[in-house]
């Protein structure tokens, strides 16, 4: 590991990202950055302390608008050669590293959990992400929000949506931006055929089948 004072440091640059086959929202991205690793990792192999480095750099954020949200990082190259800039107690290596992220895509089918219900519809934890199902999208049918027992109820159907239903929604709109991934922002919908909780489906799919049956 060789170092050299100095304050000129370069930027990131991110290649194209590449869609794995038959994953529409998983991304495999091409990643060159200048990485900062602290004292604190100094006494680690160097290929260890620069893979620590740029998983807490980029693991839980949102990369960019393309790639999404970064989820692991995998085959670190850092140069031996590092930087230590006048009254900083780190160095900076150049590194290049493959990463996988998730970004939704509008239209897409989605599954996730329910995590919050609140007066104004429900967040849907999809990946490492939180959708939000605005209380109009959530079924065919008006709802009433029971602030009691934390959930909405269908007037007609008595559908009934509660924290930890496992659902099915469709992306409507997408709008992220480098950051943090809980800034992004991605409405659902559960209104179209075949959508909504996954146990209103099982119903409604035995009670096909047994009407079908019957005939």
């Amino acid at each position: 590991m060789r170092y050299k004072s100095g304050s000129s440091l370069g930027r990131k640059r991110i290649k194209g990202a590449s869609k794995f086959k038959g994953e529409k929202l998983f991304y495999v991205c091409r990643v060159t950055d200048t990485v900062r690793v602290p004292a604190s990792l100094l006494g680690y192999p160097l290929e260890d302390a620069v893979s620590q480095a740029i998983k807490e750099k980029y693991v839980g954020k949102i990369v960019n608008e393309e790639a999404g949200v970064a989820l692991q990082v995998l085959e670190v190259n850092a140069s031996e050669e590092g930087k230590i800039p006048i009254g900083q107690g780190a160095t900076y290596h150049q590194a290049s590293f493959t990463m996988l992220s998730y970004r939704p895509l509008e239209r897409e089918i989605v599954e996730g959990e329910v995590s919050v219900v609140e007066e104004y519809g429900i967040h849907v934890r999809i990946g490492p992400i939180e959708g939000i199902v605005h209380q109009s999208q959530l079924m065919d049918d008006y709802v009433d929000f029971d602030s009691r027992g934390g959930r909405y109820i269908g007037r007609n159907t008595k559908k009934t949506v509660t924290k930890g239903d496992k659902v099915r929604a469709r992306v409507i709109t997408v709008s992220i931006h480098e950051g943090d991934a809980s800034e992004a922002k991605v409405q659902l919908t559960m209104r179209q055929p075949g959508l909504g909780c996954l146990q209103w489906l099982d119903v409604e799919r035995e009670a096909a089948k047994a009407k079908g049956e019957a005939h």
